[in-house]
Order: C-alpha cells, then structure tokens, then sequence
C-alpha cells in the first residue's frame, strides 16, 4: 500500500496532461492547477459576463492543446458562434452582430480570418442544445472519450428528470469516474445584490442551485 500511494501521488503531481490552467495569471496563482476530476463553478448575476469569461478560457485551454467540449444550452448557434468570434478577435460584439465590423478604422476581414484559422487544428466539440437532461450530458461524454475538459453553459438549464439525483453530485462523479473536469455556470442568488459590497458568497450560489432545481421539481 505504501508503495501505491507514492506511485499515484507522483502521477497525479507530475502528469501535465492531466491539469489545466485558465490562462488568467492571477487566477491560475490563486488556484494553482486543477487536476482531473474536478467539478468547477464560475457563478455570478445575470450579464455579469459569466460566458465571456468561459469562452476565453475555452479559447485559452485550446491553444493549450486541450481537448475541450463546450455545450452552449443558453445561446442560439449563431449568436455563440458570434461571440466566440469576437472573443478570439477582441473586437466587440456590437460590430459583429451588426456587420458595422466592415466600417471600423483599421480593421481587416483577411486579417480576422486568418485569426480565425486558430481553431483547425485544435480538438474541440461545441454542443448547442436545449433542454438537455443530466443522463442526455452524460450519453455526450461518453460519445467523445477524448475529451479532457467539458464547459455546461449554465447549470440552471440542464434537466434533471430524476428527483433521487443531486445533480451537482451526478456532474461531480461524471468528472470522477470518466477522468475529466467539468467547468459550469451558474446563475447565484439575487440576495447579493442587496449587501454593500456586492460580494458573493458560497451560500449565494448553492440556495439559487438548490432553489432553481426543486422549483422545477413542483412544476
């Protein structure tokens, strides 16, 4: 036994393919790197930015050359496919979505396609569905064994149509059992917004998770 443990405490610490980082410098310093197995939240208020924020790490983790699936439940295609677009190009989205991009000083079509070239050659699955069910999610992963990372953009539209499942721990053993890491967004309680500073706390985001799940159970 003592010689396992060495073993498996050496292969967890010194096999890269199996961390990620954000590609934020003060976060990934604040976090250190995350392993396998992990189930990570990114919470905040509606608009807050909680998709912008997932789509660079996306973008991030991909020049990484990780393996990534991103299941957009949120967003029409095009709309997703909009701002992945200006995310990678930093343009903002106003430009696109309104094709006013071609009027902007200084910029060149040729030169975002050629940006856009970026993603050819990276390995990557982006899902855009409605109305997934848990058992739905996970049928996905198991279609796509060479994933390393999964992004569930938010957590508050995937359908839980058992009521003996904790979804946070069905997404927790997914990331266990099938050696990945599961990133999800999720909307937190409005509660945040009446304190001074404005600054969320854990409980924000497990009441709204909770709340949302069991109001879905009574309608």
């Amino acid at each position: 036994m003592p010689n396992e443990i060495m073993i498996s405490f050496m292969e967890d610490n010194w096999n890269l393919e199996k961390q990620f980082i954000t590609g934020f410098r003060d976060l990934d310093n604040y976090i250190k790197k995350v392993k396998t197995g992990s189930l990570i939240t990114i919470g905040g208020r509606p608009a807050m930015g909680k998709t912008e924020f997932a789509l660079s790490i996306f973008n991030n983790l991909l020049a990484d050359n990780k393996k990534v699936m991103y299941l957009n439940l949120d967003l029409s295609k095009e709309y997703f496919i909009n701002r992945l677009v200006a995310n990678k190009t930093n343009l903002p989205i106003k430009y696109i979505l309104d094709r006013s991009i071609k009027n902007k000083e200084n910029t060149d079509w040729e030169y975002i396609a050629t940006d856009l070239f970026f993603y050819d050659d990276k390995k990557f699955k982006v899902l855009n569905e409605y109305n997934m069910t848990i058992e739905e999610f996970e049928r996905k992963i198991n279609n796509n064994r060479d994933i390393d990372i999964v992004i569930v953009d938010y957590i508050q539209l995937l359908k839980n149509t058992n009521e003996d499942f904790d979804i946070i721990h069905e997404l927790k053993r997914m990331a266990i059992e099938k050696d990945i890491i599961i990133i999800v967004l999720s909307q937190i309680s409005r509660r945040v917004e009446h304190r001074n500073d404005h600054r969320p706390m854990l409980a924000d985001l497990k009441t709204f998770c909770f709340d949302s799940f069991d109001s879905r159970k009574q309608t």
